[in-house]
């Protein structure tokens, strides 16, 4: 199976730029938060998977 790319170039308003640019600050957020985490687990001799992470980023969600 052969895989296409397709180029294409967005041209964002203001209000979307800004929505762009607020979305990936939180996701840098969170990442940065797991990998202290991660970090710190990997210190302790813990594990930190997946589906722990996730029930962490439920528990964030709502604050």
């Amino acid at each position: 199976m052969r895989y296409k790319a397709y180029p294409f170039r967005l041209y964002p308003n203001k209000d979307q730029q800004a929505l762009i640019h607020q979305t990936h600050g939180h996701c840098r957020c969170v990442y940065h938060h797991f990998l202290e985490l991660w970090h710190t687990y990997k210190e302790d001799g813990k594990g930190l998977n997946r589906p722990s992470m996730s029930k962490m980023l439920t528990k964030l969600k709502k604050r």
